[in-house]
């Protein structure tokens, strides 16, 4: 009974933040989801496979139902984490660990917020727990291969993210001569893109994971400027459709990609355009000239996307409170009893007039990726420090830091920079340093004094 009691404490502490809100977190996209889940109706921009999850879910009868089974999810596989790196844990301990991190990081805003975001980090973590341990029962190795199944399936970036992490984890425990579960992982993982592959094939009649991959890349071809240089440059010599635009392309890729009046549209919408974008990209990737502009630009969109944490980024607009909303409009079409709840949340400023206030929440958070960092990078290139960790530190350690720099690199070389992408994942760095701190927290203070001692010049020195 005390084992049931905490597994339900761990999901309260997980969704804090909506029950502060009042109501799950709604983001933009969540009304495509919920469209996509309810009625079977592929988007051409994303998976259809969070909205199938979020039906299951949800078992029609309320989007509560999603943020519990999110946090549920969550809170088992940060405990298997948890006590990978603390072997003598206690559940009691972790549950108050929580609680700081559920609502002052980014790790309690997606876990309540109905957005496949939060599985990100969590397929990671799936993928590096079955990898790396070998103590997992049956059920618990059962588990995590469908929570890595369902996070390459729920978002197209998960892909690539959770593929190239992955791969860096393995070599890493290959240089350091760790057994590894690899065959089992990468079984997983190509069976979730076959699945998906299927899937589309038999919902759309073709068969790739991504329809609409075009359409962000050529956003980021916009925002980074190579567009611009490219269509400049050739538009004497090619007859692309795309050059009679050249001179009024659009500001920022959202305005490319959902303005009414914006070339995706006037050339046929998502579909219509392929054509015409993969010729261009193909021009692009031909140039040596606007080759080097786009690599130039994945470098530096990379570093700033590393830095781009922001918790609660979409979160706060007086849109969401408008009928016609695709959030509003769909939780009124598929769970209109809980209508008048999303209405009343602090998202739409409730009776009292009371917003989502989470201003401190960010600089706190700020703080706290800040100190992390210190102190992850501090136990990585420090050889004297990173002697004392043993395997489990040192891999949960170096996996983390993979998937910030791999995510990163994904979604500012393929999409744009947004705080939202990279808030996804970086609540892990303060959750790992926590686990680190306090299993090497003596050690690594006494570490760090000897060396202090041994720096300072002695007595006899000075005089």
């Amino acid at each position: 009974m005390a084992k049931i009691l905490s597994r339900i404490l761990s999901i309260v502490i997980l969704l804090t933040p909506a029950l502060y809100n009042g109501f799950p977190l709604v983001y933009s996209d969540t009304g495509t989801y919920i469209l996509s889940g309810m009625e079977m109706v592929a988007p051409i921009d994303r998976p259809i496979f969070y909205g199938v999850f979020m039906r299951i879910a949800s078992l029609g009868l309320s989007l509560w139902f999603v943020v519990v089974f999110q946090a549920l999810i969550t809170s088992f596989v940060l405990w298997k984490v948890w006590e990978w790196i603390l072997p003598k844990a206690d559940y009691r301990w972790f549950l108050v660990a929580l609680v700081p991190l559920a609502y002052l990081t980014s790790l309690g805003w997606y876990t309540s917020q109905l957005m496949p975001d939060i599985f990100t980090a969590l397929g990671i973590l799936s993928g590096l727990l079955l990898l790396a341990r070998n103590d997992l029962t049956l059920k618990e190795k059962a588990v995590l291969s469908l929570v890595l199944v369902l996070a390459v399936l729920v978002h197209n970036s998960n892909v690539p993210i959770i593929l190239g992490t992955m791969l860096l984890t393995w070599i890493w425990q290959r240089r350091n001569k760790q057994r590894s579960n690899t065959l089992l992982v990468t079984s997983l993982v190509i069976g979730a893109i076959t699945l998906a592959l299927i899937v589309n094939l038999s919902l759309t009649g073709s068969a790739r994971i991504s329809r609409g991959g075009h359409v962000f890349l050529m956003g980021k071809m916009l925002d980074s400027g190579v567009l611009k240089s490219y269509l400049d440059d050739h538009c004497e010599a090619k007859t692309l459709k795309l050059c009679a635009y050249k001179d009024s392309l659009p500001a920022t890729n959202r305005e490319l990609l959902w303005e009414a009046n914006s070339p995706v549209q006037a050339l046929g919408g998502w579909e219509g355009c392929e054509e015409e974008f993969k010729n261009t990209f193909f021009g692009i990737l031909t140039s040596p000239k606007h080759l080097l502009l786009y690599f130039r630009s994945c470098v530096t969109s990379t570093g700033t996307q590393l830095f781009q944490n922001d918790l609660g980024s979409g979160l706060v607009s007086n849109w969401y409170r408008s009928p016609g909303s695709p959030p509003a409009s769909q939780i009124h079409k598929h769970f209109f009893t809980e209508y008048n709840d999303y209405q009343l949340s602090r998202q739409n400023g409730n009776l009292w007039g009371q917003e989502l206030e989470i201003g401190w929440i960010r600089v706190t958070n700020r703080l706290l990726l800040m100190f992390s960092a210190v102190f992850m990078l501090s136990l990585v290139l420090i050889p004297s420090l990173r002697r004392n960790l043993e395997n489990s530190a040192r891999t949960s350690a170096f996996t983390c830091l993979s998937l910030l720099f791999i995510n990163a690199l994904v979604v500012a070389s393929l999409a744009n920079v947004y705080d939202r992408l990279q808030a996804r994942v970086s609540w892990l760095l303060i959750f790992i340093s926590l686990a680190l701190l306090l299993r090497y927290g003596s050690q690594l203070f006494d570490i760090i004094r000897e060396l202090w001692r041994q720096n300072q010049p002695r007595s006899d020195e000075s005089s």
